[in-house]
């Protein structure tokens, strides 16, 4: 690749990109669908919780560990999972100064759950290895009112949802579990967050 130009060449070979190559504040930023796709990966870009998947050709999702009898297991390896969709799914612009988002799960349950990043809540659905997402609606009316649906149905088990559940809101992340009894236990946990674990590219 050549910095601002919009050709690379794979083996010699000329091929058209979607994007070029350019240098921010010292570092050369490359496409990366296109550069992992040369690469033989393949690329997935979820909407949904703004996240970029690069598998192998062979990757195969655990399915062991996402049906485990261990719930904690079990949670991480279906959060692990692209959700796909079959609507076109609601976005919402965060601030760079503000950065939030929860996962809401049924009481010990780890084959559905729902994401939310303060805006919009999405409900997915885990069967096999594949995670879908069922319904998305605006989050100020969920739970309990008439919600202004972006796409899917509103499952009738959405209230069960809210049992389990953490969230980070800028550099905290916080627990909460609900009791036989009724009662909302809540704990603090230490944590890395996606824009931590991921370098933004700069504006």
């Amino acid at each position: 690749m050549t910095q601002g130009q919009p050709i690379a060449y794979k083996n010699g070979k000329p091929i058209q990109m979607d994007s070029e190559a350019n240098n921010y504040n010292g570092r050369i930023m490359v496409p990366a669908k296109f550069v992992s796709e040369a690469f033989g990966y393949r690329v997935y870009y979820e909407k949904i919780r703004e996240i970029i998947f690069i598998q192998s050709q062979n990757f195969t999702p655990d399915a062991q560990a996402i049906h485990s009898a261990d719930v904690k297991q079990a949670r991480l390896a279906a959060l692990s999972l692209p959700v796909r969709y079959a609507f076109k799914p609601g976005t919402s612009v965060q601030s760079n100064q503000s950065h939030y988002y929860s996962y809401a799960f049924a009481s010990k349950d780890a084959t559905r759950y729902a994401y939310s990043n303060g805006e919009i809540t999405t409900v997915v659905e885990i069967a096999g290895t594949a995670a879908t997402a069922v319904w998305q609606a605006s989050e100020a009316d969920i739970p309990g009112y008439p919600a202004t649906t972006f796409g899917g149905v509103q499952p009738a088990y959405i209230s069960d949802l809210f049992q389990d559940s953490f969230s980070y809101n800028n550099g905290v992340y916080s627990g909460y579990r609900t009791l036989s009894d009724g009662t909302v236990t809540t704990f603090k946990f230490p944590g890395l967050p996606y824009t931590d674990l991921i370098r933004a590219i700069p504006e």
